[in-house]
């Protein structure tokens, strides 16, 4: 979004300069959700402000929401921002005048310049539009916040907003909402009777009574026609009514007709309206004023032609342009485009349509449809691209919010949920219809539409009926997942429809080849299946709904709230957020408008004039492809010259037959301008991209040890890789801080584990588990954490050795010797720890590499694994996963062990023989088309010789190419290829450790794809370490798995474990002689199919046949070298044996003081004092700094002396020394923080301290509640009178108690009982009531 500010800042600057944009605009949002349209454009005048451009301030006036939720988000993060709770209410207010916000309050509507709306789209969605449940007319909430929205822009006349801008969905009537504003109809769309919200027909089978509620009409139904009626004097033609699909209210006065939306209205003459007679349909008023209704859409030569001279339109092109112009209370124009989210460079999916809507005097001298196609333009040259996958922006299962989220479902809530959800049987679901094909009133129980959907999505997909093979899922809460990686609790809370769906849409995809458990798919499962887009696009997510449940396939959870914002573009971290619950956060993100998406869209309304004017003064072209580049220039040089004649040369109608040397001379200097404005564009864009200086390490002595030394040791300590893998995660059910009480089994083929209380739900049938883990397992996790920050080095310098001069420049450029490298995380992973060390720029500006450490359970054995990534691709904003530039493996009392570096490229040839068929995965989904599909049990695996490869990769086979991120493998990370391949790294050598027979394993769910092949012979030994053919995925699940050759079972493990890669198309029947790849296409050249067995079947194969191929595998290869880190002795040696930590206090007893000082500027009567301390990470404290919550009492008080109610006044002393400011109440705020890199935490305690303000008087019924406040007030009247003059207006304080109606008259009695006439009281028991008393003069 900064980019898009940063990109358009010329052509703001020219718009503030030439009058288009106020430099304080107004702004008025309605609901548009989460109000992200005012951020953006705070954070536009911040930058502005830093551009030299301080004059642009934007003011957040008034806002309008009428949910409660919503309406106190607005309120804590826009707390100077007028809230009303109505958009109709509001419309009936003109600028001026006050209105009732939502506080009860009153408030006068400031004026506005830009409007900002976001009408429902509830009834604009598809299903909706399809059975007109809802229209612009009908009373649903999308056409009451649209009408409510457009009376907000016409109520003040001409004076309307400047700048208006409006988003929904792509179904809702856009051309019908158009005319609404524009007050101009084509009259080549009027007879559309299906347009917009017109009335479509239902179903010819629905029941007639549900046809009259959804106010539907039958089949071929004709459309109403639009009617006019002639107005007193004769001299005017206002409609009388109109049809559903026409955007015309009724009563509007018809102008007259125009050739096209900017030509002159030409007027209906007497003798036509004379004609007419007092009232007249479209069809007599065309044939009576010759009107052109012919609707004939452009096609052919003519087509092309319009679309080549730029001109934008949404629709449809037709050769008859003439509109019916009507009056409107202020004129406006509109252009709308329809965007993509992904567009902007978030990972969503979320088609939507902006309309602008510009009063017509707002860019004066700009003709409007180049006002519309320059906005077009400007918001199309805003797109960015896409960089991030949705993975960036998920949480981690340890994050407080997950953690919070799974102690409740795996709490007594979620087992009653769960126990709920799960009763009865989906399948068994009926309700009472109507008969197909019998009369009237025929009804019968019949599948619910629920099921209905679900069943006809199977039948059409060729799934069977009962086919759950994901979940199995049966009546009751029956579950038995396929993956132990998935939230069971989660799913079991789920209602048996969702759950169908994940079934469904998971075989479903499968046909595509993609395995939903290890490739990232995001479904939206609170729809019925039939709307849900079963396949995304990877590493993008469906479109963020209001009540929207995404499920995450690979993950087996919910995508939650704070995720959604961060998809929409919204930080969260910036919000004032409260205690919204996971469905209200969703709302808010389902509501809310993409923040890039409406910031471009807003950006564009505000610069379209500048750009339309110097678009005109250069004479260049609109459809040019540089247009929008060589403006940006013009504008930029004439702001860094001071100039102010943009204006001069941008009048209407300047000449297009202008000399072709007045011509070039002007696109001479835009080009010469375009060319100085580049220079220091690129001289800003090199001192911005300069290299950062590395944070150094201090220089080297002979003390400092060795990393290699200090892994060596951890290897060693048995009793300690005992408790870091029994502290680890070991079953799906642990991974967000807890550790199961239950016994853990492992499978001894795939590794995956899984506890004893979770098999219970796990499909663990496939699976070889056995006991494991036979260490006691600690109670909390983070004892093992405490221990390995005892144990490691905070800080690490990297010596680059012999790899400093093999590194590319831009590697090299985050990478130098000497770096330091600090402890920044320790993460509990699946079987091991990582240790997280990273290395920044000077001032922690910057990232520039990771050291990444496994410490547990590596392969089958135990030991450590370290990589060592460069994160240059992400300085330079490049997309791709990184490689790692070294490595190094050390297992449990192993002696040896050395870094080594990725080497150059190398290919070689293997021969793939399958045999003993067996069936595949997706044969085991049940699909019905791929019953017959097999895989080989058996694979005998053969080098047949290196690929030779030239300097132009002569020889090469393309299949080895198809995969980008092989071609970004051959790189190695970084590392530059030529070098001299050492023996330890041959094609031989890899050749020897992946040859022999592999054997398919029969595990289920743990493995991308169920392929699982280990090889059997020969007998693994030590220089022939046990291999496995896996699938791996790309990282964190973005993208399709590719087949490689592994030394370890776990996928997870690719990076440090891999030692080919196979081509991505490849798959294990081919090497059964099969005759198609993925989809049904060939496979590319680099496999090479004979077959060797006989049969019949689909998938080439028989039963006991066979079949081979040749394929061309890429090698990873790794050799030694001199690369190390060391152990600076600084921070090993210590004083008394002690380090000593330096801490900043400041941050956290700011952020715990914070709170408690927030609007208490001016509030000088308390006291704040803060305490902190520093603690051992999760050391139990020895005294809780929050201390305990006490609530003060009454009861320690002496009872008043003197009282005419009361013998025992405790609570009344209590109260009047409160109200005499004589009782003071703490407040209290409490923050904790981890400190990055040495695992202590600092807690901090801010107390403020003033007089309390008031309380709670609490006792049984009947114990004096009621006599004990009369007596305060009896107190408080005396004290008013001796301290005020006499006859004083206001002698007395009146006092008001609020109560129930039932109440009130115990009220009085109370106090005519005990009081008699000292006390009066005034009752109100209506608004009318009040009114009575009051003085209409001074309003009290």
């Amino acid at each position: 979004m900064t980019d898009q500010w940063s990109r358009l800042m010329p052509l703001l600057e020219a718009a503030v300069r030439e009058g288009d944009v106020p430099p304080d605009l107004k702004l008025h949002t309605h609901c548009s959700g989460t109000d992200c349209i005012a951020i953006a454009l705070a954070a536009g005048a911040s930058l502005a402000r830093r551009s030299g451009l301080p004059h642009f301030a934007p003011k957040h006036l008034l806002s309008c929401e009428n949910e409660p939720f919503k309406q106190a988000y607005l309120a804590r993060n826009f707390p100077d921002v007028l809230l009303s709770p109505d958009v109709s209410l509001l419309a009936e207010t003109p600028t001026g005048a006050r209105f009732s916000t939502v506080f009860r309050g009153e408030a006068i509507v400031p004026p506005c310049d830009l409007l900002v709306g976001g009408s429902s789209c509830k009834d604009f969605s598809n299903l909706k539009m399809k059975y007109h449940v809802g229209g612009i007319e009908d009373e649903g909430t999308s056409g009451t916040t649209f009408r409510g929205i457009v009376e907000n822009m016409f109520k003040d006349g001409a004076n309307g907003p400047k700048l208006v801008l409006l988003e929904n969905v792509e179904s809702a009537p856009w051309h019908k909402m158009e005319e609404y504003i524009n007050g101009r109809v084509l009259l080549a769309t009027i007879n559309d009777k299906l347009r917009g919200s017109g009335k479509c027909s239902t179903s010819g089978d629905a029941d007639e009574e549900d046809e009259d509620a959804r106010g539907g009409a039958k089949k071929g139904a004709k459309a109403e026609e639009l009617t006019f009626k002639l107005d007193g004097s004769g001299a005017f033609l206002s409609v009388d009514s109109s049809p559903a699909h026409v955007g015309v209210r009724e009563g509007v006065r018809l102008l007259g007709v125009a050739d096209d939306i900017d030509a002159k209205v030409r007027p209906f003459g007497k003798q036509v309206l004379k004609a007419l007679g007092k009232r007249c349909t479209l069809s007599q008023l065309a044939k009576a004023a010759g009107l052109d209704m012919s609707g004939k859409k452009l096609t052919g030569k003519r087509l092309a032609e319009v679309k080549a001279s730029g001109r934008h339109q949404v629709d449809q092109y037709y050769e008859n342009t003439s509109v019916l112009v009507f009056e409107m209370p202020c004129e406006y124009r509109t252009q709308r485009v329809k965007v993509d989210t992904k567009e902007f460079g978030l990972p969503q999916t979320r088609s939507r349509y902006y309309m602008f809507a510009w009063r017509v005097d707002a860019f004066p001298g700009v003709p409007h449809r180049d006002i519309g196609e320059g906005w077009v333009r400007l918001v199309e040259g805003l797109k960015a691209p896409l960089l991030y996958p949705v993975s960036d922006f998920l949480l981690s299962d340890d994050h407080d919010i997950a953690r919070r989220y799974r102690d409740m479902l795996q709490g007594r809530p979620g087992e009653q949920f769960a126990m709920h959800k799960g009763k009865g049987d989906f399948y068994s679901d009926t309700t009472l219809k109507q008969v197909k094909g019998e009369e009237r009133g025929v009804k019968s129980y019949q599948p619910s539409f629920d099921l209905e959907v679900n069943l006809g999505f199977k039948q059409g997909a060729g799934i069977p009926k009962f086919a759950r093979p994901f979940t199995h899922w049966g009546p009751n809460g029956v579950l038995a997942l396929r993956s132990p990686y998935e939230w069971t609790e989660y799913i079991r809370c789920l209602g048996r429809r969702a759950v169908d769906l994940i079934d469904a849409c998971s075989v479903k995809v499968a046909e595509a080849h993609v395995d939903a458990l290890h490739q990232m798919v995001i479904w939206d499962i609170s729809q019925n299946i039939h709307l849900v887009a079963s396949l995304n696009r990877p590493g993008t997510s469906c479109c963020i709904t209001p009540g929207g449940k995404n499920y995450l396939s690979s993950l087996g959870r919910p995508m939650f709230g704070y995720e959604k914002l961060l998809l929409q573009g919204i930080p969260p971290d910036k919000l004032l957020l409260g205690r919204e619950t996971e469905v209200q956060l969703s709302d808010l993100a389902g509501n809310a408008m993409s923040m890039p998406v409406v910031s471009a869209a807003v950006l564009a309304a505000l610069c379209v004039g500048a750009f339309c004017r110097k678009l005109q003064a250069l004479e260049i072209e609109p459809t040019a492809d540089d247009a929008l580049a060589r403006v940006l220039a013009a504008a930029s040089a004439t702001a860094a010259a001071g100039g102010s004649g943009a204006h001069s040369g941008a009048q209407n109608g300047a000449p297009n037959g202008a000399g072709k040397a007045k011509k070039a001379n002007k696109s001479n200097q835009a080009d010469g301008a375009a060319a100085s404005n580049a220079k220091s564009s690129a001289a800003a864009v090199a001192a911005q991209k300069a290299p950062m200086k590395p944070l150094l390490a201090p220089a080297p002595t002979a003390s400092d040890r060795n990393l290699l030394e200090v892994l060596r040791e951890l290897c060693a300590d048995t009793a300690l890789l005992d408790r870091v893998v029994a502290s680890s995660i070991l079953c799906a059910c642990e991974t967000s801080g807890r550790i199961s009480a239950d016994s853990i089994l492992q499978c001894s083929e795939c590794m995956c584990s899984v506890c004893c209380g979770c098999t219970i739900r796990f499909e663990a049938s496939s699976h070889a588990l056995c006991p494991a883990c036979p260490a006691q397992r600690p109670r909390l996790p983070f004892e093992c954490e405490r221990e390995l920050r005892a144990r490691l080095p905070a800080a690490l310098r990297l010596s680059l050795g012999d790899l400093a001069g093999e590194l590319d420049a831009d590697v090299a450029a985050c990478l130098a010797d000497g770096l330091e490298f600090r402890l920044a995380r320790l993460v509990r992973a699946r079987g091991a720890w990582q240790l997280w060390y990273c290395a920044y720029s000077e001032g922690a500006g910057s990232s520039l590499a990771d050291l990444r450490i496994n410490l547990g359970s590596i392969s089958t054995r135990r030991g450590a694994c370290a990589l060592l990534y460069s994160l240059d691709k992400a300085r330079r904003k490049v997309r791709g996963k990184a490689e790692p530039i070294a490595r190094l493996v050390l297992y449990e009392g192993a002696v040896a062990g050395a870094w080594e570096r990725r080497a150059d490229a190398a290919e070689l040839r293997l021969h793939l023989a399958g045999s003993e068929p067996t069936i595949s995965w997706r044969a085991a989904l049940e699909l019905t088309k791929l019953q017959h599909e097999r895989w080989p049990g058996r694979l005998e695996v053969r080098a047949s010789g290196a690929v030779p490869s030239g300097p132009s990769g002569a020889g090469r086979q393309d299949g080895a190419r198809q995969d980008g991120a092989r071609q970004d493998g051959a790189r190695q990370g970084g590392v530059r290829q030529g070098g001299a391949r050492q023996d330890g790294a041959s094609p031989t050598t890899a050749a020897r450790l992946v040859e022999g027979t592999y054997e398919r394993q029969g595990c289920k769910g743990s493995c991308a794809r169920d392929a699982l092949y280990r090889r059997v012979e020969p007998a693994p030994t030590a220089s022939h370490p046990l291999t496995w053919l896996i699938y791996l995925p790309e990282p964190n699940h973005n993208g399709p798995c590719h087949p490689a050759i592994s030394l370890s079972p776990s996928y997870g493990e690719g990076a440090s474990h891999a030692l080919l890669d196979l081509p991505p198309d490849w798959l294990p029947d081919h090497a059964l002689g099969t005759a198609l790849g993925p989809e049904g296409a060939e496979v590319g050249a680099a496999v090479k199919r004979r077959k060797t067995g006989g049969g019949s079947g689909e998938s080439g194969g028989a039963e006991s046949g066979g079949g081979a191929c040749d394929v061309d595998a890429f090698v990873r290869v790794w050799t030694a070298t001199t690369l190390s880190f060391t152990v600076p002795s600084e921070t090993t040696t210590v004083k008394d044996g002690h380090e000593a930590t330096v801490v900043c206090t400041v941050v956290a007893a700011h952020r715990a003081a914070e709170q408690l000082m927030r609007h208490r500027a001016q509030d000088t009567r308390g006291a704040l004092t803060v305490e902190w301390r520093c603690l051992e990470h999760a050391e139990p404290p020895p005294r809780s700094l929050q201390g305990e919550f006490t609530i003060p009492s009454s009861k320690d008080y002496e009872p008043e002396s003197q009282s005419d109610l009361l013998g025992d006044a405790r609570a009344l002393a209590r109260m009047r020394t409160i109200e005499a400011g004589g009782v003071c109440m703490d407040e209290v705020e409490f923050h904790d923080e981890t400190l990055p890199h040495v695992g202590f935490t600092l807690e901090a305690r801010a107390t403020y301290r003033c007089p309390l303000g008031g309380g709670v008087l609490a006792d049984v019924m009947g114990g004096g509640k009621t006599v004990t406040a009369l007596a305060l007030i009896a107190a408080g009247r005396q004290r008013a009178a001796e301290g005020l003059p006499k006859g004083s207006p206001h002698q007395l304080k009146a006092t008001l108690v609020v109560a129930p109606p039932i109440l009130l008259q115990q009220w009085d009695d109370e106090r005519k009982k005990f009081t008699g006439d000292k006390l009066r009281s005034i009752v109100i028991r209506s608004p009318s009531a009040l009114k009575q008393v009051t003085n209409p003069t001074d309003g009290v």
